[in-house]
């Protein structure tokens, strides 16, 4: 089953040199999402296109999509940044502060040598997930670190990733007029409507990148066949944890 479970990267943009977008755009542009998914997707897990789940299919804009990988893209953002290599073939160093739970390790690892090939040197830096606390969500002193978690069962959900002040939006990231759709988002009961105000939200988030998903993440489990409702098969209605709706089927 793919779930509303994402994996995604974000930087620190209270400080160079993530506060530019421009290099958080090289960043997207370099990291190679389906080496990771290839090799950590356990053949469950998906390639994210969209700034949200792709299991909200109605609210998915086309328009504004993940950018495929392009190393010449990444290096020419780099460039009208105003970097150039050294000598070592770099155009910036950067660490990225991940805790150690799961596959982050090997993920962290991927990132860095995919990164590596467009002339950004990653050091990583991994911890336990006391220390990243203290370091990353308290301390803010990081350039880029790397998440994982539920962003459902609404829509809305993304919001608790991206909008000022919320308690995973460890970027420091502020839009007012994000904010402002992001709250309008959770007020609108007709659908059209709705659908249009989240595409709106992913144009800003494709433009800004607060975040950057590299595996939507799926599960499996075994299931008797008779059992139905169970919480992986209602994404849009429960949490993995939830088994309010299953039921025995007649």
């Amino acid at each position: 089953f793919l779930s509303i479970n994402r994996t995604y990267l974000t930087f620190n943009m209270e400080k160079e040199p993530f506060n530019n977008p421009k290099l958080r755009q090289a960043v997207a542009y370099a990291v190679d999402r389906q080496a990771i998914v290839d090799r950590m997707g356990n053949g469950v897990s998906a390639l994210p296109e969209y700034f949200i789940s792709p299991l909200f299919e109605d609210y998915l804009n086309d328009d504004y999509k993940l950018p495929e990988r392009d190393i010449a893209k990444a290096q020419a953002l780099m460039e009208e940044c105003g970097l150039k290599k050294n000598s070592d073939g770099y155009y910036l160093t950067v660490t990225l502060d991940a805790f150690e739970n799961g596959n982050f390790k090997d993920v962290a690892a991927i990132v860095q040598s995919s990164l590596k090939e467009a002339g950004i040197k990653v050091e990583l830096n991994l911890m336990e997930y006391a220390a990243w606390t203290d370091q990353v969500k308290e301390g803010r002193k990081f350039n880029m670190t790397m998440l994982a978690g539920y962003q459902g069962p609404d829509i809305s959900g993304v919001s608790g990733r991206v909008q000022t002040g919320t308690s995973m939006n460890m970027a420091g990231y502020s839009n007012p007029e994000l904010d402002a759709l992001l709250d309008k988002g959770v007020t609108l009961s007709n659908e059209e409507e709705r659908i249009e105000c989240y595409k709106e939200i992913q144009k800003i988030m494709r433009a800004d990148l607060p975040i950057i998903p590299i595996i939507d993440n799926g599960y499996k489990y075994a299931i008797k066949k008779e059992m139905k409702g169970m919480p992986m098969e209602l994404d849009d209605k429960t949490a993995s944890s939830e088994y309010t709706y299953t039921y025995r089927a007649e």
